[in-house]
C-alpha cells in the first residue's frame, strides 16, 4: 500500500491528502497531513521544508490510543470528547499535546483535569500532573485538596525539590 492510500487516523470522513505517516510506539500506523501538523502545532516542521524519501514513516514515543485522539486535534471538527477518557488516558493526552505544543488541545484537556480535579480521589496524582506539565491553573484548589495526606506520603510522591516545592 503507498503512502497515499493510508487513511486519515483522525477521521474516516477526511477527505485531505495523507502526506505523512506516524507510527504508534505500539506499531500501529495513522495517515496524516502536514500542513494541519504545521498548523496545529509548534513541534512538526513547516509542510514542504522536508520530503521524506517514499515509504518513510515517523516513529513517536506515544501509544495508538494517544496519538489518535492528538490527531483529532489537527483538524477543524469538534474536538473529542474528554469526559469519557480515564484519567491516567488523560494525562498522557495532555503530556503529548504539551510535548507538541498544541495549544488549544492542551488547554481542552487542562479545562477537563480542573473539572475532575474537585472530586477526583486522588487530589495528589492530579497535584502531580500539573506540575509535570506546567499547568498553573486550579494549582491552589489542588494542593489545598491534599493538607489531609500525611506528610511522608506526600513526600515520597513528590519526590523531587522542584515539585514539593510548588506544593508547598
Amino acid at each position: 500500500m503507498g503512502r497515499t492510500a493510508k487513511k486519515c487516523g483522525a477521521s474516516g470522513s477526511c477527505s485531505l491528502p495523507v502526506d505523512v505517516i506516524l507510527q504508534s510506539s505500539d506499531g500501529e500506523q495513522f495517515g496524516a497531513h502536514s500542513r494541519n501538523l504545521e498548523m496545529f502545532s509548534d513541534a512538526f516542521p513547516i509542510a514542504g521544508s522536508t520530503i521524506p524519501p517514499d515509504g518513510d514513516i515517523v516513529k513517536l514515543t506515544e501509544k495508538a490510543e494517544i496519538l489518535r485522539l492528538m490527531l483529532c486535534f489537527t483538524h477543524n471538527m469538534p474536538s473529542p470528547d474528554l469526559t469519557s477518557l480515564d484519567i491516567q488516558t488523560l494525562f498522557s493526552l495532555g503530556e503529548t499535546v504539551k510535548k507538541y505544543g498544541m495549544h488549544y488541545a492542551s488547554e481542552c484537556v487542562s479545562r477537563e483535569i480542573n473539572k475532575r480535579a474537585v472530586t477526583h480521589p486522588n487530589p495528589l496524582e492530579i497535584l502531580v500532573y500539573k506540575i509535570r506539565v506546567s499547568d498553573l491553573s486550579m494549582i491552589d484548589d489542588v494542593a489545598r485538596r491534599t493538607m489531609d495526606i500525611p506528610l511522608q506520603e506526600v513526600v515520597g510522591v513528590l519526590a523531587n525539590l522542584e515539585t514539593f516545592r510548588t506544593w508547598v
